[in-house]
């Protein structure tokens, strides 16, 4: 296994290196899954919080371009991510160069979401690359380690009988409503639990019937908010993800009737594209930064307030070169928070 550097962390460094608050408990076995919050997203989930994939199984998963073992496991690992009822979030937890991981990203058609920081302080940590939390269909951490845990995820798999719904029984006249939601057909799911609910006088019946259609309900509901909130903050990608999933998964639903429509509008606008690029854009920067304070005595007081000095003058540069885009304003948090530890002239 490649040597695993911790002298920088990935957009993280900047917190890191700059806050003297105390990390979060490292996360194990029995344990809740933290939720992280990253500034950006690589494939952004859908998800706001793990909470929502409740009855599923989520893989989490830290890994570094220079860690053999985890190049070797990623035809594996999308492997896991199509299939059904798993959720896999990727923690990137080297250093390098935006460029170098795309290029992985592309070689290896990663499509599941890549965090670049808020894992460590949510208590993600680990001394050697790659490592594995599984969150098991309870909602408790189940593994926490290396390797050795592909008969348990197996196991545990095959508890998820019907992905994203949150239960695995259901009484037998809903099970053709529970199956179609399993196949993603949730407007078909809808309609049957629908019309058992209005046939039945049978309570248990009626309460299954009513937990498939209010939680079909609440998850459109949730997208769409999602959807629009994220279009309002200009986070474009959030939003076509948000109404990509409407569309593919809700379509015949009233609140999805114009998921696609909204889809097709964001592509045609081009503002979108502009706020993309700058958010990648902002990503390059800070990993490029990250790059640069490996060359950095951080025992040496003068050098680590170069570097800062160094920061603060790229991201008030990024910030005016990208004005009026929502990458600019996150540009301008980071230029807010290393101001506050450069002692003024």
């Amino acid at each position: 296994m490649a040597a695993h550097t911790l002298k920088a962390l990935p957009l993280a460094l900047l917190v890191a290196l700059l806050s003297s608050s105390a990390s979060a408990q490292t996360l194990g076995v029995g344990d809740e899954p933290a939720d992280i919050t990253p500034r950006i997203w690589l494939h952004p989930p859908v998800f706001e919080s793990f909470s929502e994939l409740a009855g599923d199984v989520v893989v989490i998963k830290s890994w570094g371009k220079d860690s053999v073992p985890s190049i070797r496991e990623m035809a594996a690992v999308n492997k896991l991510h199509e299939t059904p009822g798993v959720h896999v979030v990727s923690l990137y937890d080297q250093v390098h160069e935006l460029k170098e991981i795309s290029t992985l990203i592309s070689e290896h058609k990663i499509t599941y979401p890549i965090a670049f920081d808020s894992f460590r302080e949510a208590g993600y940590v680990t001394n050697s690359l790659p490592h594995v939390w599984i969150v098991g269909t309870e909602g408790k951490i189940i593994f926490s380690g290396g390797t050795g845990y592909d008969e348990l995820l197996a196991k545990e798999i095959a508890k998820v009988k019907y992905p994203g719904l949150g239960r695995h029984s259901f009484h037998k006249s809903l099970e053709p409503a529970a199956k179609a939601y399993a196949a993603g057909k949730y407007a078909d799911a809808y309609k049957l639990a629908e019309a058992v609910y209005d046939e039945t006088s049978d309570e248990e019946v009626e309460h299954d019937a009513d937990y498939i259609m209010k939680h079909i309900d609440n998850r459109l509901s949730t997208l769409v908010v999602r959807a629009e909130t994220a279009e309002i903050l200009k986070d474009f990608k959030l939003a076509k993800e948000c109404w990509r999933a409407m569309a593919k998964h809700y379509t015949g639903m009233d609140d999805a009737s114009d998921a696609q429509k909204r889809l097709d509008a964001l592509d045609m606008r081009r503002e979108v594209q502009i706020e993309i690029t700058a958010r990648n854009e902002l990503l390059r920067l800070i990993l490029s930064l990250d790059v640069d304070f490996q060359t950095v005595d951080d025992n040496d007081p003068a050098a680590v307030l170069a570097y800062r000095r160094k920061c603060l003058a790229a991201f008030q540069k990024f910030a005016k070169d990208n004005e009026n885009t929502a990458a600019a304003d996150i540009a301008e948090d980071l230029v807010k928070t290393i101001s506050a530890f450069i002692p003024e002239e």
